[in-house]
């Protein structure tokens, strides 16, 4: 969530704006994600916790915990889909700035693009699709971001950079 500050701090008013596009998208993503992570823990509880004490059978419990899995999942691909366009969103808006490294940017562009694209192939069910598509995006990302962290760290303690990278 430090995005939606970072963003602010861009002084270029279209970058500016590009960057609050993308805090409602961020808000949306992490907001589906604690749902999911939620829903989750407690209903999968629920439904081991009912068929250990005999009050669903094993039949029942497996057709209970498959429809939670598919909710599970689906909103935790929902939630990394959304997580991916919102950071690509950021990563636009840092390039166009000028007030970062082009590299980094690229970086995360690439990154983060991966991760939205791959997440919405996963949410849309296309065929040959897994998982672990995400998994190299999602590294390359997370790279992104604590570069990006230690960037911002190291231009608070010497200040606003005065020109463009």
């Amino acid at each position: 969530m430090a995005f939606t500050t970072a963003g602010r701090t861009l002084t270029d008013p279209i970058s500016g704006a590009i960057a609050r596009m993308a805090d409602p998208v961020l808000v949306a993503a992490a907001a589906v994600f604690a749902v999911n992570y939620a829903h989750d823990g407690f209903s999968s509880g629920v439904v081991a916790q009912q068929w250990s004490s005999g009050e669903r059978g094993a039949a029942a419990a497996l057709v209970d915990s498959r429809v939670t899995e598919g909710l599970v999942g689906g909103t935790s691909i929902l939630s990394q889909t959304l997580l991916g366009l919102a950071l690509a969103l950021y990563a636009l808006a840092m390039l166009r700035s000028g007030e970062h490294s082009r590299v980094l940017c690229s970086v995360g562009i690439v990154g983060t693009l991966g991760w939205f694209a791959g997440g919405a192939a996963l949410f849309l069910r296309l065929p040959g699709v897994s998982f672990e598509i995400l998994l190299p995006f999602v590294g390359l990302a997370t790279v992104w971001v604590l570069g990006v962290g230690v960037a911002l760290l190291r231009r608070g303690f010497r200040g606003p950079r005065t020109e463009p990278a």
